[in-house]
């Protein structure tokens, strides 16, 4: 499901979309730029299939979404969060939770370190990452 650049997308709107449809695959909501930390939170709890994600430009969402991510779409195997607001910590969560993980965008993530990024790059995943600004 493509729901890119939505603007007038926000949380409570994506909570009754992923209430309904539980066995989604993917979604890309690159760009919606009223998706927070809730909104993933929603993901998390009701897509348990979801195998591709993109919160890419969503710079509401946080280590916190990231965290809600990792512990509910343990089936995921690509995620852009590229642009969004996150830190070691959101790839900490992602490294244990979401163990099929094999593509991790994060560019324009100036707050993620080298360092953090070889330790998830260990587990065999592809990362793309830089931090310039967006």
């Amino acid at each position: 499901l493509i729901l890119t650049e939505l603007l007038d997308i926000t949380d409570d709107g994506l909570q009754k979309m992923c209430s309904t449809l539980r066995k989604l695959e993917t979604l890309d909501l690159s760009d919606c730029e009223n998706i927070t930390d809730r909104g993933a939170r929603s993901i998390a709890f009701n897509c348990h299939l979801l195998r591709t994600l993109s919160t890419a430009n969503c710079e509401r969402v946080t280590d916190e979404g990231a965290r809600y991510l990792s512990q509910g779409c343990s089936y995921l195997t690509g995620l852009d969060m590229s642009g969004c607001s996150l830190t070691d910590k959101a790839l900490k969560h992602l490294r244990k939770g979401c163990t099929g993980l094999r593509r991790l965008d994060i560019l324009c993530c100036m707050n993620i370190t080298r360092e953090a990024v070889q330790r998830f790059q260990k587990k065999g995943v592809e990362v793309s990452y830089n931090t310039d600004r967006p």
